[in-house]
């Protein structure tokens, strides 16, 4: 995954490498024009030194033409969403759109509007805006227009984790920058399709899309995207695991950013800086830069940025045995992580209602009628049946095309929903059913090959206990703690889900009885040593295990989970923290031992 907070992170850096105000003009220049030029060039280097500007001309706005009242009030909006303040944009925006028409205008105000909505994080808002911006497009032949959309859509791509979308726009900007000479497009459109590698997890491609930009942006000057680009750097270097090359990195980009008073990414940037310091062992750096984070708006635009503050507030105060810190900031950190595992099922919900291939697909139609009606014309002149058949071709050609695009869509979302769906939210294993679907499967491959297959069954002795003592947070750390115990001693090739409440199945193709009796006890141990400090409190965790291997009897898996279960309530009977085996493989186990003693 890219970097935390991702709000406004490129869409601000647009606002001051693109946004210059009005390309057309109507009206002859005189004082007001200049001004408001001069107040768009500041935009774009100093928002202080902008916001002083705009409060000297808004008491003058009432002799302003309509033309420079919206120029007025979109820069007084950029100066409010480079702040935060993204309803007080919205605002803005709504009265310049009121004073002008014109393509070019209604463009930029579609553009900063899809900016605060996805600020806000409404989602699907955001994406009806920039439908009705794409729309502009047929209206509008200039390339640079054109180009700011396509980086709109890219940004919407990343802010939906699509990152795939995020890249093929990427690619359109860099094209558009290539044909035009444009520099700062170039480098940018570098930069973005560096992070859509980053967000595939093709990370030694976007490390080396990084150091192209790099270099680039640093050569034609463009600091701020220099400072974007470092930001990236780091991040990659930190999923490689380099934290001395993050550490590096981040502090880079936090001191160019600090230059800019850029708050957001400022807020970012010392997220993450903070748990690579504490990757590093630097404890003081780590612990200061947590707190900057946390002393910063609390607003959703930090959200992920706090949350990882918060944990990193969690592990020094669990360290420093403060545990009652710990725990405070353990259980804001679970409520912050809730609220983002939240939002991305509204964006998944976002993506799914409206997206961008329908608006691109129906200009495309569109151009497609436009050159029909040319064919239709000139038919006309030659022959009615011969015009009869092309138009007949051409509609049948269409619907198939839009047909088979509808469908592929709809496959696309159907694969999306069931990742979603195999996996338990809270542990990230296996669920119950996916386990059910995979071991079936691995039953009939053990059946087809006369192998081996076993199956074990276990949970956890005391987690009602912990529940009712500590509370459903501290239960739900033990789960997780839990399965990372068990996943460092599993095979991949081993299927590990959780079942139920505190019950998890691990199902092995190819182990024989002894080999799971084996493995059994070596997660009872395992998990008998997890050290709960870092929770907040002081408690043991168990769990009873059953396990049950393949009979020539059997035909399905269903017998094998049920003497798994059987043997898994006999070690709870036995007095619990302890592995039962079925009756078969305890048979085994005595063959084993009789052929040994002889």
């Amino acid at each position: 995954m890219v970097t935390n907070c991702k709000i406004t992170r490129y869409l601000l850096i647009f606002i001051l490498l693109f946004s210059g105000g009005s390309r057309v003009s109507a009206a002859p220049i005189d004082e007001v024009d200049v001004s408001l030029g001069k107040l768009e060039k500041t935009l774009k280097s100093d928002i202080a030194a902008a916001q002083q500007q705009i409060d000297m001309l808004k008491p003058r706005i009432g002799s302003f033409t309509s033309e420079q009242t919206a120029r007025l009030l979109i820069a007084s909006a950029v100066s409010k969403i480079f702040s935060g303040d993204f309803d007080e944009a919205l605002s803005a925006l709504d009265k310049a759109e009121t004073k002008v028409n014109t393509p070019q205008y209604l463009s930029q105000i579609y553009n900063y509007r899809a900016t605060c909505l996805i600020g806000l994080r409404r989602y699907r808002d955001a994406l009806l805006v920039m439908g009705r911006n794409l729309a502009l497009l047929e209206k509008i032949d200039d390339p640079i227009e054109k180009r700011d959309s396509y980086f709109r859509i890219a940004n919407l791509y990343d802010e939906l984790e699509a990152y795939d979308e995020m890249g093929l726009y990427a690619s359109r900007i860099l094209d558009l920058a290539d044909n035009q000479q444009d520099t700062k497009a170039h480098c940018y459109g570098i930069f973005l399709l560096a992070m859509s590698q980053n967000g595939r997890g093709m990370l030694k491609q976007a490390q080396e899309g990084f150091q192209n930009g790099l270099s680039y942006c640093a050569e034609h000057g463009y600091s701020l995207m220099v400072a974007m680009i470092n930001k990236g750097m780091g991040d990659t270097a930190r999923q490689l695991g380099d934290n001395l090359a993050a550490q590096r990195y981040f502090r880079t980009s936090l001191a160019q950013y600090q230059q800019f008073h850029f708050a957001t990414e400022i807020v970012s940037t010392s997220a993450l800086l903070a748990q690579v310091d504490l990757a590093l062992g630097e404890v003081q750096e780590a612990e200061m830069m947590a707190a900057n984070v946390l002393a910063a708006d609390s607003s959703s635009s930090y959200m992920a940025a706090r949350r990882d503050a918060l944990k990193v507030m969690a592990e020094i105060a669990a360290n420093r045995h403060d545990f009652a810190k710990a725990y405070d900031y353990q259980k804001q950190y679970l409520e912050l992580n809730s609220k983002l595992f939240d939002e991305s099922r509204v964006k998944a919900l976002a993506y799914q209602a409206a997206h961008f291939s329908t608006n691109e697909r129906e200009q495309e139609l569109k151009l497609l009628n436009k050159e029909r009606e040319l064919l239709l014309t000139r038919g006309m002149l030659r022959e009615k049946e011969h015009n009869n058949m092309v138009t007949f071709v051409t509609l049948l050609s269409v619907a198939i095309i839009m047909l088979a695009a509808f469908s592929y869509w709809g496959w696309q979302q159907k694969q999306r929903f069931m990742r979603l769906s195999r996996h338990d939210q809270l542990t990230g294993i296996y669920n119950r059913s996916t386990a059910q679907f995979m071991g079936d499967n691995q039953f009939v491959q053990a059946m087809s090959r006369d192998c081996h297959f076993s199956l074990m069954l276990f949970d956890l002795d005391n987690l009602k206990q912990l529940n009712d003592s500590f509370g459903f947070g501290c239960g739900d750390w033990a789960l997780c703690r839990v399965v990372e115990c068990v996943k460092a001693s599993l095979s991949r090739h081993h299927i590990f889900a959780r079942t139920g409440g505190a019950e998890f199945v691990v199902i092995m193709l190819d182990v024989d009885a002894l080999d799971a009796m084996a493995l059994a006890e070596q997660l009872r141990r395992s998990i008998a040593d997890i050290d709960s400090h870092r929770s907040g409190h002081h408690f043991v965790i168990t769990a009873s295990f059953g396990v049950s291997s393949r009979t020539p009897d059997d035909l399905s898996l269903e017998p094998l989970i049920n003497r798994a279960d059987k043997a898994l309530h006999q070690a709870k009977l036995s007095g619990r923290n302890r592995v039962c085996a079925a009756p078969e493989v305890t048979a085994e186990i005595s063959d084993v031992e009789e052929v040994l003693s002889h």
